[in-house]
């Protein structure tokens, strides 16, 4: 299985030197372990760094999810808070270390190659078979 998940350029630089390995969400992510997870960085790098295996899936109330994988967030505590604010309940999705692209995945690329080719606000799942993942993989390589 494959998705493709949008990070702020900041938390991208984070996830590819290493030092975020824990994405957390807002709302419930139905995810397996062993998805091939594939980060988009948005604008204003708007390309595909890489991809990272996710090892856990954990949903559960905020401070469980802030005691469990704090250091491996990449933000601070007064973050996690804001952006959890109202939520009982968020996802962790842990990840192995990312795997980078060898070649130039921008947005303008990406659309050019795969037809209506959008970033996703959240997530999203990818078919093993499609344009996106084909193309993905042989930049990887």
């Amino acid at each position: 299985m494959h998705a493709i998940i949008s990070l702020k350029p900041k938390y991208a630089r984070l996830v590819a030197d290493g030092a975020k390995t824990v994405e957390i969400r807002r709302r419930r992510v139905h995810m397996e372990v062993g998805t091939t997870l594939w980060i988009y960085a948005t604008l204003p790098d708007a390309r595909i760094i890489g991809h990272a295996r996710v090892v856990e899936v954990t949903f559960a109330d905020a401070e469980t999810i802030w005691e469990r994988f704090h250091t491996n967030m990449g933000v601070d505590q007064a973050e996690f808070q804001a952006y959890v604010a109202g939520r009982s309940k968020v996802s962790a999705v842990s990840l192995d270390r990312l795997v980078p692209v060898r070649r130039a995945t921008t947005l303008d690329g990406l659309r050019k190659r795969v037809r209506g080719f959008h970033p996703p606000q959240f997530y999203a799942r990818v078919g093993q078979d499609s344009n996106l993942v084909t193309m993905l993989q042989g930049a990887i390589r």
